[in-house]
């Protein structure tokens, strides 16, 4: 019988004879179950910290941050030491006099009232015995400490107990329930606090101070009792301690800043690393994320939203009733019945002249209420207010009011996502995912396909640009029809209706005109587009008919972002880099961006670097100054700042479902989409012009000032002036009219003057 061999070890010496078998069979067969123990570090949370190094979120399979026994003040393990094994620093992992003082206790009490184990007995049950109820696996337990004790000092073996008990709301070691329970690190502790950590020990659930406060109050007086006698604490610190209030913080996940980007952090990290390793290795997760700018996007995202809201209306009935349903609405046994206070929310049905009721309460809208503009799902529909469109049966969120009055209730109903990259290297520096996305949840800035509408264009003309257009080129704006099978055709218009004729390129951009970019698409093929599309960065499936021309496919936002910032690179590609770095527990640096990294056994590449030319430099500077052109002169003329240099596209797709504006500074790329979630409309004339630039023009102003970053033209570009503008043209499409004008002397400005400056060659321009 196995338990019988383990308890020899625990004999031996009374029983000479078994020396001989002791050592050659039972302490081979401890030490195997004991290996990698005194290296041993448990699975820890992983942190992720921003670009300056600040700790700004953590995950775990567990909550668990190691910490060193050295950084702990010595009334940690006192109070641990004092509530479960006083006679810790006494015995060799085995503590007979505790087990027969825990016998007479429990006789004496005719109930389990007192265990025997020690602190190192717990410690083999819970990493290598487990829980198992058996007289062989307590002999088992107790051969496993004690030979633990003849390996490690009692110092290391406090040290890894700390950081493994577990003290209730997923809280593992002393470090994270120190966090989580008291906002603050476990070396900053008190006696009081470390008492009441102590104290949850036995019974972590049912002592929690958050499940019950006059327990957690009990046991932590309890705990300082013994730390009295033991000598840790004096008898008056000891008594402030137990007047302590019992107030641990309300911990969530939900909506805080940066939940977006940190969401991503952590796939990103589990998608590389898997479920375990990087927990195994508690990494330390440096990140390109700037919280100022995350906190200014977030804000912008939200104050868009509101806008429209503001311009379109309540979002009015939530569903109107059958006529059966609303008497089960209206049943006086409901508790909603109750009379309801001021200022309390609720949901009610419309009866008619401007009564509404739930339960057997009533009230009439107020005049504000009654005269509200209600959001109209057609965009095409005049503006109405609640008083032309309440039907009997409709049910409203509202507000109750004074008088037995009711307001409607400000429901958000239209969302909004934003990408800001850096363009040089495709660090992202901030992501919003909604305006109030939950840790963990959807991610529209990575996971909703919306239509990009004419946001999607760059694409188009970069493809026609690539193939033979430039810049200067003269288009055709007029209309067209296309058969489009059925012997039905498409006829596609420019927002307005209006029609331009012979004009060029540049300004057919600027003015995002549909027939224009369908006409192009003819020439080029859709194929190519889509090829372009994905390799500067777009990932989503795209139509393969020629309406992908004026954006009819689906694209995420960050794709977006990271598509634009492919002309900012002169056409070269570049993958989302959220993890910059990797740091181990120990501090070691195991990886940086674009490297090849082993850990644990585990062979990943970390994203970054730049991928292949999706299109040419000379391709990519003409798009740079088409979106210039976008900024200055066209659709997006209120993001133009005198001295600054932008660009970008607006995109407004059919309907004013989806409001996009898709813009860049040198240094940085920014993406923002306005619309709702169940893809309704937003209203008439919520273009990206309207809608999504304000937001965009927000987070610019937040960026960071990088007078390090210049555009300078690629090499296969050529300078030239046209209608009092500076335009780069690939050298070997450069018209023979405008390669004969010179006048020396002059260099062209950043901000291309309206004086006709001398051409020059490339390279010599600093933007």
């Amino acid at each position: 019988m196995r338990w019988t061999l383990l308890l020899v070890v625990v004999l031996l010496g009374v029983v000479p004879p078994l020396e001989e078998r002791y050592r050659h069979v039972l302490l081979p067969m401890l030490d195997q179950e004991l290996m990698g123990i005194d290296t041993w570090r448990p699975p820890t949370v992983v942190k992720v910290l921003d670009h300056d190094g600040l700790a700004v979120d953590e995950f775990a399979l567990v909550r668990r941050d190691w910490v060193d026994l050295d950084d702990l003040p010595p009334l940690v393990w006192q109070a641990l030491v004092s509530a479960e094994d006083r006679r810790y620093f006494l015995h060799r992992g085995v503590d007979f006099q505790g087990i027969a003082r825990a016998m007479v206790v429990n006789l004496q009490a005719g109930e389990l009232r007192q265990g025997g184990s020690t602190l190192t007995q717990q410690l083999v049950k819970n990493i290598v015995v487990g829980s198992e109820r058996s007289l062989e696996r307590k002999i088992h337990e107790a051969a496993l400490a004690w030979r633990l004790e003849q390996k490690l000092d009692k110092r290391r073996i406090l040290e890894l107990y700390l950081n493994f008990v577990y003290l209730g709301s997923g809280n593992y070691g002393v470090e994270a329930a120190a966090q989580d329970y008291f906002g603050k690190h476990a070396r900053d502790l008190d006696a009081g606090e470390a008492a009441m950590l102590a104290g949850l020990v036995p019974a972590p659930t049912a002592y929690s101070p958050r499940r019950s406060p006059e327990t957690a109050r009990e046991r932590r007086r309890i705990v300082l009792d013994a730390m009295v006698e033991m000598g840790f604490v004096d008898v008056l610190d000891a008594q402030i301690a137990k007047h302590a209030p019992v107030d641990p913080p309300r911990r969530g996940e939900d909506g805080g800043t940066g939940s977006a980007y940190f969401t991503q952090v952590r796939r990103e990290v589990r998608r590389l690393l898997g479920d375990r390793v990087p927990f195994e290795q508690g990494l330390r997760v440096f990140t390109p994320y700037d919280r100022h700018v995350q906190e200014t996007a977030e804000a912008a995202i939200r104050d868009a939203a509101m806008a429209v809201e503001k311009r379109q209306g309540n979002h009015g009935a939530r569903r109107t009733l059958a006529a059966e349903e609303i008497d089960v609405f209206l049943n006086p046994d409901d508790p909603v019945a109750a009379p309801r206070a001021v200022g309390d929310c609720l949901d009610v049905v419309f009866l008619g002249e401007r009564t509404v009721g739930a339960g057997a309460s009533r009230w009439r809208f107020d005049d504000a209420a009654w005269s509200r503009r209600i959001w109209n799902p057609d965009p095409e529909a005049p503006a109405r207010t609640l008083q032309q469109v309440a039907r009997r049966g409709d049910v409203y969120s509202v507000c109750v009011g004074p008088r037995a009055t009711v307001g409607l209730q400000e429901t958000p109903w239209v969302e909004g996502a934003a990408a800001v990259v850096e363009n040089a290297t495709g660090r992202v520096v901030a992501l919003v995912g909604g305006r109030d996305m939950p840790i963990e949840g959807f991610n529209r800035a990575t996971q909703a396909l919306r239509q990009a509408g004419s946001s999607f264009k760059p694409y188009v003309y970069a493809t026609a640009i690539e193939q033979r257009h430039t810049e200067i080129d003269t288009v055709y704006d007029g209309p067209i029809s296309l058969a489009a099978g059925g012997g039905h055709t498409w006829s596609p218009e420019n927002y307005d209706g209006s029609y331009h004729g012979n004009l060029p390129l540049r300004t057919a951009f600027a003015l995002s005109l549909n027939t224009v970019a369908v006409r192009l698409a003819l020439e080029t093929g859709v194929p190519s587009i889509a090829a372009t599309a994905h390799a500067a960065g777009i990932h989503s499936v795209l139509r393969e008919d020629l309406t992908l021309a004026l954006g009819s496919s689906e694209v995420a936002v960050l794709d977006q972002a990271m598509g634009i910032s492919t002309f900012l690179r002169m056409g070269r590609s570049a993958t989302p880099i959220y993890l910059d770095r990797l740091v181990d527990v120990r501090g070691i640096e195991v990886g940086q961006a674009g490297q090849p990294v082993r850990i644990a056994d585990t062979d990943v590449l970390l994203p970054g670097g730049l991928g292949a030319a999706a299109v040419s430099p000379a391709t990519a500077w003409q798009m740079l100054d088409l979106m210039r052109g976008v900024v200055e002169e066209g659709t997006a003329r209120s993001a133009y700042v005198k001295g600054e240099i932008r660009g970008g596209k607006t995109g407004t797709t059919s309907g004013f479902v989806d409001a996009w504006f898709v813009g860049w500074v040198p240094a940085y790329t920014v993406v923002v989409w306005i619309g709702q979630d169940d893809r309704r409309a937003l209203g008439m004339g919520e273009t990206g012009g309207k809608a999504a630039l304000p937001a965009w023009k927000s987070i610019v102003a937040s960026l960071p000032k990088r007078e390090d970053v210049t555009l300078t033209p690629p090499p296969d570009t050529v300078l030239l002036p046209w209608n009092d503008k500076w335009v780069g043209l690939q050298a070997d499409r450069v018209p023979q009219a405008l390669l004969a004008w010179k006048t020396p002397g002059e260099e062209p400005l950043s901000d291309f003057p309206s004086t006709r400056p001398a051409p020059c060659p490339a390279g010599e321009v600093r933007p």
